[in-house]
């Protein structure tokens, strides 16, 4: 009786690193006088398994603790960016995430800008 062995090999990725995420518009404090097609932007990398390319950057944006606005920022290449449009003048709080297609979240801290028209 013949003895048969067979192996098999298998690459394993571990992705356990959250993505890079920056954000250029707005910066803390900025004044915004002309919201028309004001737009927040910045940039988002993921080294690992990749950005999760359907909602990889969302956003919430404030305005005196109530909800403004949400959803999911446009990605092309690492550069993200929304335009936004707002419901009032005062004190607007924006908090952005990044995510990857494993769930490995990225937060900023908010930041504080205000509109004044």
């Amino acid at each position: 009786m013949a003895s048969k062995t067979a192996s098999a090999q298998q690459v394993v990725r571990i992705d356990t690193t959250a993505p890079t995420l920056t954000m250029n518009v707005p910066k803390a404090n900025d004044i915004v006088s002309d919201p028309v097609g004001y737009a927040i932007s910045g940039t988002a990398v993921d080294f690992g398994i990749g950005l999760d390319s359907a909602a990889a950057v969302t956003y919430s944006m404030t305005s005196y603790g109530s909800p403004e606005a949400s959803g999911a920022a446009g990605l092309s290449g690492s550069s993200w960016s929304e335009a936004i449009a707002f419901s009032g003048e005062g004190t607007k709080v924006l908090t952005v995430s990044a995510s990857d297609y494993l769930g490995n979240t990225t937060t900023l801290s908010p930041v504080t800008f205000f509109l004044d028209l």
